[in-house]
């Protein structure tokens, strides 16, 4: 599961690209946790409570995020109406330190926090 999370950290094929997500996932002999932990993540819908949703919202979302696209952070974003989008430049879907966008993340996070508005 980490080297979905984070794949920078792991090893690329020998051409340099990475396997193909979902073919990971259900590949013979993959981790079954995993699998039924994919599965129940991709059975939630929570699009028709967004709206609901109040108070000023942060969401950050790396660009080339191998296990949820971009664009469905996009589609969370536009349905919460007091909301701030902030794109990572990473390919990671948990964020480390030692990326160059964590600082981005860092000061995104304490000016959100800090706002009085």
């Amino acid at each position: 599961m980490r080297d979905i999370l984070i794949p920078s950290r792991f090893e690329r094929n020998i051409d340099g690209a990475r396997p193909n997500l979902a073919r990971r996932l259900s590949a013979p002999g993959q981790d079954r946790t995993t699998q039924k932990l994919r599965l129940a993540v991709d059975n939630i819908d929570i699009l028709d409570l967004l709206p609901k949703v109040t108070v000023p919202t942060i969401v950050f979302h790396c660009l080339r995020d191998t296990l949820v696209p971009f664009d469905q952070g996009r589609r969370l974003a536009a349905s919460i109406s007091n909301v701030k989008l902030v794109a990572l430049d990473s390919e990671n879907h948990a964020l480390l330190s030692d990326e160059p966008a964590w600082a981005k993340f860092v000061g995104e996070m304490e000016a959100f926090l800090m706002d009085e508005g």
